[in-house]
């Protein structure tokens, strides 16, 4: 079992993913994504005989719909995620055991998004995990422990980088003392839950665009995707009348939409804050808010540190590993870290 590089999206700096495993002549892609920047080339990958959806965002599935490319494969998802895209999908457990094209797979929840999963391969000796995006100490997301595997497709997205102590609750307490109003841009199937299950407990109040409110709705529809404490206090949030709210979830985190650039100018123009809590693509019409100075950003934490990364190494004993998502010169440097590790284990 092995992974081509040569056809596989993912191994640079915020790339699509889409990663091309091979095994004894069957091909599983592992999600199919798509960026403002970034494209798989689905016609050098061909013909693919399924393809692992990990979770919902663009990133990870935004090239879906041009699977024709690669000889109309199943698809396989959670019910969760499915449900969310629209689309009809083989199931993917979002925790548990199936057999796809004579793998073995096991999936588990990966704390980064509602239903989304990592995908564990195996057959006879040979085992990877892929880890698509994930965060173990989400305190919203369902996540579990992966498997033992030989080799890791990481989540290295925040590279060598160490996060700071309580980033959390720097974003709220940045929150509190922004200029009101304030436009948060964030994803309704990502951090925007979590941001508002922590404003409502340090006793903040937002107010949830339509798409924010079905989405946060949606997430009450299966218990299995939050953690119990978190699915309470959803509840809660979603039973009080937040409309007047001086902060506004958007989903729209990178202000893609006109509405949302329109909205965005709105609230400068009455000397308000745009707020941004996560990456934004350079070129991006947020991304000219931040670096003009009208727009601020403080980072809420949804992949590994560089600590919790190298726990995972350690936990799944794995010999070789391929840093995701990051930059050539920082798979480099993260590589020579981690190969340490690997010596060690």
């Amino acid at each position: 079992m092995h992974v081509v590089h040569s056809l596989s999206s993912g191994f640079g700096y915020k790339e699509a993913a889409a990663f091309v495993i091979e095994h004894q002549g069957r091909r599983v892609l592992l999600d199919c994504g798509r960026t403002r920047t970034s494209q798989p080339d689905l016609a050098a990958i061909g013909n693919v005989d399924a393809i692992l959806i990990s979770h919902q965002h663009g990133d990870h599935v935004g090239a879906l719909s041009m699977r024709s490319a690669l000889g109309d494969p199943d698809v396989y998802a959670t019910r969760f995620v499915a449900s969310t895209l629209g689309i009809k999908a083989m199931e993917l457990p979002l925790a548990g055991e199936i057999s796809v094209g004579g793998l073995h797979i096991q999936t588990g929840a990966n704390g980064h998004a509602p239903g989304g999963v990592w995908i564990h391969l195996s057959a006879g000796e040979e085992s990877l995990l892929y880890c698509g995006d994930i965060l173990p100490d989400s305190e919203v997301f369902r996540y579990q422990q992966p498997p033992a595997a030989k080799s890791v497709i990481l989540d290295a997205s925040y590279g060598l980088e160490a996060r700071p102590q309580n980033a959390r609750r720097a974003v709220i307490d940045a929150l509190r003392h922004q200029t009101a109003p304030v436009l948060l841009p964030a994803p309704a199937q990502g951090r925007s839950v979590e941001i508002a299950l922590a404003l409502h407990q340090a006793g903040m109040r937002a107010t949830l665009c339509p798409r924010t409110r079905e989405a946060f709705q949606q997430m009450l529809s299966d218990r299995q995707v939050l953690w119990p404490e978190a699915y309470s206090r959803l509840q809660a949030l979603l039973e009080q009348d937040s409309q007047d709210a001086s902060i506004h979830l958007l989903d729209d985190a990178m202000l893609t939409g006109s509405d949302a650039q329109t909205l965005a100018l709105k609230t400068l123009e009455q000397n308000g804050t745009v707020f941004f809590t996560g990456h934004l693509t350079e070129g991006s019409f947020a991304h000219g808010l931040l670096r003009s100075g009208r727009g601020k950003r403080s980072v809420w934490p949804v992949h590994p540190s560089i600590s919790q990364t190298k726990s995972l190494l350690k936990e799944t004993q794995a010999e070789h590993c391929l840093p995701a998502f990051c930059d050539e010169d920082t798979a480099t440097l993260l590589q020579g870290e981690l190969l340490s590790i690997l010596a060690q284990s």
